[in-house]
């Protein structure tokens, strides 16, 4: 039919932007009818006559598509309708002659007409009609066309949307929207129903499968117009986010959570933002909630570390002179006292002595810190304390009362009187010092770390055997009079869960590793250029697991309570060395390596050919120094250290 009327079938595909859309609901249907006579002949004439006629309609949902310079979707919500109806005769008559010896078929008569009607309504309306056809008399002898096309209404120049509008992914943010009284120290967070920063694949709206991303784009805190300072963290999935404000929430104020999240979508290698009707599609969710009252000190759980620690059993007196506390939120407005308080730092004991001294605030760093006083005795009750004193002593209990006199009048009598009147002017107020920060500890019956290390007796050591793969440990036994306390062996919620004790073999005088361990399995390592152990990480305990050393004792939880009495007697500690566990597992995983990859066909190069033909080795009586690391909370470089030699026989 594109024939008769003169043009490309292409031009009269009307639904190639909508029909882009290949996502949607919808039903369609149609009908046609053609016939085809084929050639006919007659004496020598021929003929041949064409004809059809029909009409397809489709009622589709677009969705959000929208046209070109209009708001709101197409059609009505969504649905739109189109459809066409056509019809077309062709036919010829012609001549068989012979000229010249040869037949030649002449047309006398080639004729074509066509007719289309093409709609898709409603908002817009747009309707095309064309009528068109040819002609052609005695073989081109007078021949011509004509087509005629009349257009109504609007064409919609289709803008689609994307299959990412239909996905919600702010499943909630809290604190709930219109809470009141909130804690100052909550933490917001957002829920996503899916993982931010994954990659994930859809059909889009065109039918194509396309990978996309979520991106988070905000997620702040309000107050007014003002933004609250924090990060953002995440859970292992990245599927939920909390805000962790700088400083504690600004008490009694109306407060807004703000979360935004946009779409990207993978373009030829590069992430572009996903646009929709030429805008970057973003989903937004906002909340609004009212703080309470922010407390007028330091609760203990806002301490990240501290030292003294909060509730430390062992404090070394002579260790360090430095004295902080770490908060995770800010609270400055508590060093902003006014002009009526002095704030000092106190350290006292359960007898009645104090030790003052100044401290300083950084709002930056959210950090206390102090020169910890000379003085404090080993083997004490202390409270370490922060408090607002009064400036000054007050005054004199009288100091609002005033007095006025009043003079006496008397008829006829010469009489000079007053009389006087005392009134209190108000309300006089004596301020109280006030606690701001409070924390017990204890301090150690040594000085120094060192000195407590040193005071340790090895009792005896012993090689044992790990059960069932029969690899060797040492076990020393040391008698001491006082033990590790938890902070010092596991960490707690006071040194931001860190332990302070450490222990780290040292290998310069070690005997067995040098002679058998070393060459077998670390001089020329990786092996064979690239063969590296692949069943633990190695930054843990080192490539040398120099770190696989630990400390146990009979209670590993002591913390001090001012309620409970202190540990006492032998605290029962050993020293475990677990380095062969280590090797042994170094060997089996690089043999196995080594074995796969040549597959017992020498020659082998020699690192090859030594774990190879190298049973391991068993462990060997002698020294095995260790290293016992002290470290302060909070901090990564060790403050002291001093040596436990294990001697197993």
């Amino acid at each position: 039919m594109a024939d008769i009327l003169g043009m490309d079938p292409d031009d009269l595909d009307y639904m190639r932007d909508l029909n882009a859309l290949g996502e949607g609901a919808g039903f369609a249907f149609g009908a046609s009818f053609k016939m085809d006579t084929g050639d006919l002949t007659f004496l020598m004439f021929y003929a041949r006559f064409k004809a059809g006629a029909g009409f397809d309609i489709m009622l589709k949902d677009y969705g959000s598509a929208t046209c070109a310079g209009n708001s709101g979707p197409i059609g009505i919500n969504g649905w739109y309708a189109n459809g066409q109806a056509y019809a077309y005769f062709e036919g010829k008559i012609g001549i068989r002659v012979k000229l010249f010896g040869k037949s030649k078929s002449v047309n006398i008569l080639d004729i074509g007409a066509a007719a289309l009607l093409q709609a898709k309504l409603p908002n817009p309306f747009w309707m095309r009609g064309i009528v068109g056809g040819r002609f052609s008399v005695l073989g081109g002898l007078v021949k011509g066309n004509c087509r005629f096309e009349v257009t109504l209404g609007e064409e919609c120049q289709i803008q689609a949307g994307s299959v990412v509008e239909g996905i919600a992914v702010i499943s909630d943010v809290t604190p709930s929207d219109g809470s009141a009284d909130v804690d100052v120290f909550a933490t917001p967070q957002a829920v996503f129903n899916l993982p931010i920063g994954e990659e994930f694949e859809m059909v889009d709206v065109d039918g194509r499968q396309k990978a996309f991303r979520i991106k988070l784009d905000q997620f702040v805190i309000k107050n007014g117009t003002q933004t609250i300072p924090g990060s953002v963290s995440w859970n292992g999935p990245q599927d939920v986010a909390a805000f962790d404000a700088f400083d504690i929430l600004p008490p009694q104020k109306s407060l807004a959570v703000t979360v935004q999240v946009s779409f990207e979508e993978k373009v030829f290698g590069k992430w572009e933002p996903v646009s929709v009707k030429g805008q970057i599609y973003r989903e937004t969710k906002t909340i609004n909630f009212t703080s309470g009252n922010a407390p007028d000190h330091i609760p203990l759980t806002n301490v990240q570390y501290s030292y003294p620690i909060v509730n430390q059993l062992n404090y070394y007196v002579d260790e360090s002179n430095l004295g902080y506390i770490q908060l995770k939120r800010g609270q400055p407005y508590l060093f902003e006292p006014g002009s009526q308080w002095i704030q000092r730092g106190r350290i006292r004991d359960n007898n009645g002595a104090e030790f003052t001294f100044q401290f300083q605030y950084n709002a930056g760093t959210r950090q206390v810190s102090f020169t910890a006083p000379a003085g404090l005795q080993s083997n004490r009750d202390y409270t370490l304390e922060i408090m607002n004193l009064p400036a000054s002593s007050g005054g004199a209990i009288d100091r609002n009362v005033r007095a006025t006199e009043t003079a006496l009048a008397s008829d006829g009598v010469d009489l000079e009187a007053t009389i006087t009147n005392r009134r209190a002017e108000g309300t006089i107020s004596e301020l109280q010092e006030k606690e701001i920060y409070s924390a017990p500890f204890h301090s150690s019956r040594y000085r120094t770390f060192v000195a407590k290390v040193q005071g340790q007796q090895v009792n005896r050591s012993g090689i044992g055997l790990w059960r069932p793969y029969d690899i060797d440990f040492i076990v020393s036994f040391i008698d001491s009079d006082e033990g590790f306390e938890q902070a010092e062996i596991k960490g707690n919620g006071y040194t931001d869960h860190q332990a302070l004790v450490s222990l780290e073999a040292d290998m310069s005088t070690n005997g067995y590793y040098n002679q058998y361990i070393y060459s077998l399995l670390y001089q020329n390592y990786p092996l064979d250029g690239n063969m590296s152990i692949t069943y633990r990480d190695v930054e843990v305990l080192g490539l040398v697991p120099t770190k696989a050393v630990s400390v146990l004792q009979n209670n590993e939880d002591l913390v001090y309570d001012p309620a409970v009495p202190l540990p006492t007697g032998n605290a029962n500690l050993r020293y475990v060395y677990e380095m062969v566990w280590w090797f042994a597992h170094d060997y089996y995983d690089l043999r196995e390596q080594a074995s796969r990859r040549y597959g017992g066909n020498p020659p082998y190069p020699a690192p090859i050919t030594k774990i190879l033909t190298t049973r391991f080795p068993v462990l060997q009586p002698g020294s095995y120094p260790i290293y016992v690391r002290y470290r302060l909370p909070g901090r990564t470089e060790i403050s002291s250290q001093a040596i436990i030699r294990m001697e197993p026989k």
